[in-house]
């Protein structure tokens, strides 16, 4: 099967935000840091579904705090509605009306940096009741640009150990990406991360990093009477960290309408997308590329058919940077 044919990038040509840099991004910060050691342990991220990886998991964990607008955890109320979050969003997108819809933690042990992405967009029409594997391949393909529905991501670091940087590319992959060092102390970067490049760098030195495959995805990171966190598996403790050498960093959204009309589309449903048109795009992409896709009866449930979705459709970040067509970065550079 030949290499997907994408739609051009949406940047630079269609810039819809700049990254908005914010000092003292929480009043309270000290009361988010006893949220996150009293709510801990956590579990990695690379053990939900769909973010499993071959061969074990990476030591960076996650908790939801609000998801999709759903409040689950109390305590964390005056954060999921933090005006300047709002206000730099508006501000980033030049948007008037924005609403929250999640915030959660992640926390990073020593690793090595992540690969240049986009986050996954959200598509009128398209919520998060559709098979998890469909909403990537809508963002991949970059086909369903006009259902886009713009996003505000608001990312803020607590973390003062080496490395754990952020690098982006707001100009498009093309342009000198840009990138905030550390240390990082209740600071945030307010952007437009669905669709600028952006990956983590690095955390802690080299001889520190977890290798890939050397935790599996049981693991739990805790939090310890001394203050130290500490890593255990089915087995017992694995591994003990000071505060310091973690990358704490909390990440809130919003979705964002350049005015109310906008908004009330939205609401409304008047400009949904349906599955329908999904597969019929898909069928024309195809057909473009002088391939045939035939739709199944239940294109849902079909194994098959969603592996040559998936295929056809890689992540856009494989088109422009060698780290993110590369299956294992460690081996490469052993």
């Amino acid at each position: 099967m030949t290499a997907a044919k994408l739609a051009p990038p949406p940047r630079p040509a269609q810039i819809v935000a700049r990254p908005v840099r914010l000092e003292n991004a929480f009043d309270d910060p000290q009361a988010v840091l006893d949220l996150i050691a009293a709510r801990a342990p956590y579990t990695p991220i690379y053990s939900a579904e769909g973010y499993e990886k071959a061969g074990g998991t990476e030591p960076w964990f996650r908790d939801f705090w609000y998801k999709s607008g759903h409040e689950l955890v109390a305590d964390a109320r005056p954060f999921f509605t933090n005006p300047k979050f709002i206000e730099a969003s508006k501000q980033a997108f030049d948007a008037q009306v924005v609403r929250p819809t999640s915030i959660y933690l992640n926390i990073s042990a020593p690793m090595q940096a992540g690969r240049p992405h986009f986050d996954l967009c959200r598509y009128r029409g398209m919520d998060e009741t559709r098979p998890f594997w469909l909403q990537v391949a809508l963002h991949h393909s970059l086909l369903f640009m006009h259902w886009t529905i713009l996003q505000a991501t608001a990312i803020t670091w607590f973390y003062r150990g080496e490395g754990g940087g952020y690098q982006f590319w707001p100009d498009g992959p093309d342009k000198p990406s840009q990138t905030i060092t550390t240390p990082l102390w209740n600071t945030a970067l307010v952007t437009d991360n669905d669709f600028m490049f952006h990956r983590a760098e690095a955390v802690g030195p080299r001889e520190a990093w977890t290798a890939p495959g050397e935790l599996k995805g049981d693991v739990t990171i805790h939090h310890q009477a001394d203050g130290n966190w500490r890593i255990d598996d089915r087995s017992g403790p694995r591994l003990t960290y000071d505060p310091k050498d973690l990358r704490f960093f909390v990440i809130w959204k919003g979705l964002v309408f350049k005015d109310q009309a906008h908004a009330d589309a939205y609401d409304n449903h008047t400009d949904d997308l349906t599955l329908e048109q999904v597969w019929d795009i898909f069928a024309k992409d195809f057909a473009e590329r002088g391939e045939r896709l035939d739709i199944p009866a239940d294109p849902l449930t079909d194994r098959s058919f969603r592996e040559r979705i998936l295929t056809a459709y890689p992540p856009p970040g494989q088109r422009y940077f060698d780290e993110a067509r590369r299956a294992d970065r460690y081996a490469a550079e052993a």
